[in-house]
């Protein structure tokens, strides 16, 4: 049983409110709220209605549907659910359990988005960048009652800065009968601006600026005599069908794994304790976010890609280790791979061979050699190696230098295993210039790497 609803009905704004003004006149509600949210995959028209004591879901649904359908147009109702932190959110009315904490770690990360959602007073400040992530924090605290003197506390820059985002926020400017004809627009650099007592200058251009159109609006009335809160259900375990709406109403519905694994351990990483169970938790609800043909992909952590699974455990504990791209080893705690092929770490030499094979720049084509190019590749013909003739001596391949610790050219100073092993160094020397410089490793896709060949006690 709960007090607060929340209705998603498809009608006009105008009857819905005469419908709720009739509703607090006859003590049927003590509180009723419009939101309607103009995009995004949950927009429409939505009512939220205190009743006097708590009731069943499906009764005050019963009755709701009876009342609308009496009413011009007969709005249809779509779904009824008590108002919970992702409606709060949804409706941009903040977010009940946001702390000062969260505000200002997100402000620490930089995060534009949850700012703006947790302190929905100042959005269009912060998406419109008017204060720095600094001053969030301290303008959370004046546009809430609970720090009425937390400019007070600060030095005399941070107090102007803080007293007009409060004005810009609230919409408490009082501005000048005439304008400054000797200053500019704080925005625009627009000249004779209307000044305010708090320091900010606009012009009339900037005094009223465009409505934001995403931004969602809404209209509330509460009981004359009797008025009452929205009350806000924050659920000790939330439902599956509320955590992927709430997911998919912030990233969209095509998010990777590790971004969708970010957003759930902010919204509800704190609801399961313990890494494994938290970890666990997540992928069965992505296996519902995903699209069909991936949800197979995501039945366990041994099951996902080597780079995956590292990114993803990294996001529970920072101290994760590496692991092979190849059979998806562990490094050792606090170490790293020993072998590292553009950038992929690899446990062994034949792990790394296993996984990658040498392709062309130019072609992409592992046919194409440094002494067979593949017909119609731009890949430069094969030279002779050269060598300088005095010291310091030098060896040239394709006009990339590397030093000797010999002279090729004189008898009593030529390598000390003899000549065939000096040819054969400056053959596997040529060889692993012309590697680095016309070929690269790619990953081989047309073969099963060995992570996905499950292992037999």
């Amino acid at each position: 049983m709960f007090q607060t609803y929340a209705t998603k009905v498809a009608g006009k704004e105008e009857v819905l409110t005469m419908y709720g003004q009739s509703r607090l006149f006859d003590r049927r509600s003590l509180a009723f709220a419009i939101a309607v949210v103009p995009i995004g995959p949950e927009a429409g028209t939505y009512m939220v209605h205190t009743l006097e004591k708590a009731c069943e879901d499906a009764s005050f649904t019963v009755r709701t549907k009876i009342e609308l359908e009496k009413l011009p147009g007969q709005p249809a109702v779509e779904w009824t659910r008590p108002l919970n932190r992702r409606l709060q959110r949804l409706f941009g009315w903040g977010d009940v359990a946001a702390t000062a904490d969260d505000v200002r770690r997100a402000a620490q990360n930089k995060n534009t988005e949850l700012l703006a959602a947790l302190v929905p007073q100042a959005a269009s400040l912060i998406r419109g960048n008017q204060v720095t992530f600094e001053q969030i924090p301290a303008l959370r605290d004046v546009l809430s009652s609970a720090a009425p003197l937390a400019i007070e506390d600060r030095n005399e820059e941070d107090k102007d800065a803080l007293r007009r985002a409060e004005h810009e926020a609230t919409g408490q400017h009082t501005w000048s009968e005439e304008p400054n004809v000797k200053a500019q627009c704080s925005r625009c650099c627009g000249w004779d601006p209307f000044e305010c007592k708090c320091g900010m200058r606009l012009c009339d251009g900037c005094r009223q600026p465009p409505a934001d159109q995403g931004t969602p609006r809404y209209t509330w009335r509460q009981h004359p005599t009797d008025p009452m809160p929205f009350f806000v259900l924050d659920y000790a375990k939330w439902p599956d069908s509320e955590k992927l709406a709430w997911i998919r109403q912030e990233i969209g519905s095509n998010a990777e794994l590790e971004e969708f694994t970010e957003k759930w351990i902010e919204l509800f990483g704190d609801k399961i304790g313990g890494g494994a169970m938290q970890r666990a938790a997540c992928l069965k609800l992505y296996r519902a976010y995903a699209p069909t043909e991936d949800a197979e992909d995501y039945k366990a952590e041994n099951s996902l890609p080597p780079g995956v699974l590292q990114g993803f455990q990294r996001l529970f504990f920072h101290e994760a280790p590496e692991r092979c791209r190849e059979c998806s080893k562990a490094s050792p705690r606090g170490y790293s791979h020993p072998i590292r092929v553009c950038g992929r770490p690899y446990c062994s030499k034949e792990c790394e061979q296993n996984h990658n094979r040498m392709v062309c720049r130019k072609c992409k084509s592992p046919e194409c050699w440094w002494d067979t190019p593949s017909p119609g590749c731009e890949n430069r013909e094969p030279q002779p190696v050269s060598f300088s003739r005095y010291p310091p001596w030098t060896v040239y391949v394709y006009g990339l230098k590397q030093s000797l610790d010999y002279n090729p050219y004189y008898p009593w100073a030529q390598h000390p295993m003899g000549r065939e092993q000096q040819e054969r160094e400056e053959r596997k020397l040529a060889e692993r210039w012309l590697q680095a410089h016309f070929f690269e490793p790619r990953p081989m896709d047309d073969r099963e790497p060995a992570w996905k060949r499950r292992r037999r006690s």
